[in-house]
Parts: structure tokens; sequence; C-alpha cells
């Protein structure tokens, strides 16, 4: 073999070894499978979301399927349910600092949260998955300023209003995404604000959804305060109307949203641990 083939044939080899090196890098690593089906969707959420995060945190969201040489890139990734836990939908992944989104289980997420009602308000897929980027890029935001390492999530427990650590954690992410969308709301008529107001308009419709299923499906529930509609579902994330409604307060600042969340509280403040147990689950 001559040197200059043997110079080629090295030259091929390194490529075929970088390759492979950049794919065990990926996703792959954590167990998870890329959907190139579900990247058209992604994409979209993912410049809805960049148009109103403007730089904010100092962060880039990026489609993980493409390359980015900024530092300041997070990559956002399309994978399908294999490998993730039975309620990820959209995550964010220090290890790597990305976010994983599961694109195809947000129909099944939204059916499950505000059931199947003919009072049910179209809600926008992509300015929904905007959002949930917003919110992970406030995880990527503070966990990066406090070097927070979140505690392990914990199984479903019995209803409560405890305060922890997690459930801390994902209302500042829920309060960074708030004050993105209402500074991007101010430059009206713009391809921001215009992002922006898509976004705050699913928030009302998703908060209309949730409020008719707790009404409608589960009738005298809210006059009886039922824990199992205000109180929180475990240790992790804080009860979901809640925190719709706490950032749509957020980002409006209406007299409106201030009374709607009001109302909700007092109901969730007023829910009687010492309810029969048919009434509290």
């Amino acid at each position: 073999m001559t040197h200059g083939a043997f110079r080629l044939l090295a030259l091929a080899l390194m490529g075929v070894l970088a390759g492979c090196g950049e794919q065990l890098g990926g996703i792959e690593r954590f167990g998870l499978v890329a959907a190139p089906e579900d990247q058209a969707l992604v994409a979209s959420a993912i410049e809805t979301a960049e148009r109103v995060l403007a730089g904010r945190g100092g962060i880039l969201l990026v489609p993980g399927w493409s390359r980015s040489s900024s530092r300041a890139a997070v990559s956002v990734h399309a994978v399908r349910r294999d490998g993730l836990g039975r309620l990820e939908l959209v995550a964010t992944y220090e290890e790597c600092r990305c976010i994983i989104v599961n694109a195809a289980a947000l129909t099944g997420w939204t059916r499950a949260v505000t059931g199947s009602g003919g009072s049910l308000l179209t809600v926008e897929p992509r300015s929904l998955l905007a959002y949930m980027l917003l919110h992970e890029a406030g995880h990527v935001v503070e966990d990066e300023r406090t070097r927070h390492q979140p505690s392990p999530a914990t199984a479903p427990a019995s209803l409560n209003r405890d305060l922890t650590v997690q459930k801390e954690r994902e209302q500042r992410a829920d309060a960074f995404a708030a004050a993105a969308i209402r500074a991007a709301l101010s430059e009206s008529g713009t391809d921001r604000g215009l992002a922006a107001a898509s976004m705050a308009m699913t928030l009302g419709q998703l908060s209309w959804n949730l409020a008719a299923h707790r009404l409608l499906d589960d009738f005298g529930g809210t006059a009886l305060k039922k824990p199992a509609l205000f109180w929180d579902r475990g240790f992790s994330h804080p009860n979901l109307e809640w925190r719709v409604l706490a950032v749509n307060a957020l980002i409006a600042d209406t007299d409106v949203a201030r009374t709607l969340l009001q109302d909700f509280e007092n109901a969730r403040n007023d829910g009687s641990s010492g309810m029969p147990r048919l009434l509290r689950d």
C-alpha cells in the first residue's frame, strides 16, 4: 500500500470513528431514540420560543439534529417514547445541556389533563410546546446559575400542599417563562410580540379547558373544594391548573387573571384533609 493510499484509509477510518463517537455522545447514551417524524413540529416550537426568548438568560435553543457552534446553545431533541419515564413529555437533561421533547405524546397528555368534552377550546400544539420549551429554558438558566442538582423524582404520593425544593424549582421556571412572554408582548406588532401573543392565548385556552374539565367532568367537586382537584398529586410539581393560572396572572397582571388565581387558591386552602377518602381521592 502506498503512503498516499494509507493516508486516505487512515482519514476515512478517523471519519468513521468520529461519527461513532458523535452518535454515542448524543441522546443515544441516555437510552433515547430520535423521532425524525416529529422534527418539523419541534423545530416550529423552537423557532417560536426563540423569538420570545431573544437571548434572555444567555441561552440559545437550537434543534438537536443540527449543528451549532454557539457556546450558548441548548439542543432540543425530538424523541420517541422509548427510554422515557411514563410521565416524561418535555424534560431537561443536565448532563448533555439539552432538552428532550416527546411530541407524539402531547395529544394524549392534553386529553389526560383536560378531558375531551365538547366545551373545550382548541389548543395549538406548536405554541403549547413553545411555552414548555421556555419553561425548560428556565430550568437550564436556574440550574447553571445555582449549580442546583434536582432531587430524584418522587413517586406519586397522597394529595398535599407541602412546599418542596422541587416544587419551588418548577415555580421559578414558570416565572422565567412568564417574564419572557410578558417582555415580548411589549413589542406589539413584531414577530416577537406576535409569538408571545400566540403563547399567551394558548395558555388562556389551556386554563379554560382545565377549568371546564374540573367543573363539568367532576360536577360538584369544586363546590366541595375537593382536594383531588385543587391539591398537588405528589411532591415534585404543584397542581397544574394552579400553575397555569399563576403564569397567566404573571403575564397579564389584570384584575380578571388575579381574581381567577385567588379564587382557585381560596378553594385550594379551604380543602379539608379531614374529608372522607372518597372525596379526597
